[in-house]
């Protein structure tokens, strides 16, 4: 009988910790780490977006802006970066051998990459340095997709990486609602 009070003390003992720790954890989320981050990637940080679609972070020069929300209890989130390289060709990426997927001329995208990239661009007004969804589908960008997530008929989230050839730069959105 003693053995079995040992037990549930020590069971009972982990439980009320485990409950603290998870209270701690969701009053720290829902105030002092419910930040946004604004400007604070490192090369470090954004270097796997080169690396996803097989171009390689060795391009990389820097980022020059990045913007990233805390992620919701339901897994809502906004991340964007913005990433200057210091090269990369048309021919390149139209005959990449990327194992996940391919690269998409902005004004020649499937229907399903055509709503992502409408989806990521409604939710530009906290970043305004990201390209605007009639620049993006043109010519001068090239469009990758990671993952896109839909709801019935609806986009409601989307990892994309955008290149625009004239500028060399690269951006990334990442964003669940």
């Amino acid at each position: 009988m003693k053995l079995w009070q040992r037990i549930l003390v020590v069971w009972g003992g982990f439980s009320l910790i485990a409950i603290m720790v998870f209270t701690g954890y969701m009053i720290y989320s829902m105030t002092v780490g419910d930040t946004v981050e604004i400007d604070q990637a490192t090369v470090s940080d954004v270097r796997f977006v080169l690396n996803w679609c097989g171009l390689g972070e060795q391009r990389i020069e820097r980022v020059m802006h990045s913007y990233s929300t805390p992620t919701s209890l339901t897994g809502d989130h906004l991340t964007e970066y913005s990433i200057k390289i210091n090269h990369v060709t048309k021919e390149e990426l139209e005959n990449a051998n990327v194992i996940r997927g391919k690269w998409y001329r902005g004004d020649k995208l499937p229907q399903v990459l055509d709503e992502a990239v409408s989806f990521i661009a409604r939710s530009q007004g906290e970043t305004t340095w990201f390209p605007k969804e009639k620049n993006i589908k043109t010519q001068d960008y090239y469009i990758y997709s990671c993952i896109i997530g839909y709801v019935g008929l609806n986009p409601n989230s989307a990892q994309l990486i955008f290149i625009n050839l004239k500028d060399k730069m690269v951006y990334y959105a990442d964003e669940k609602i």
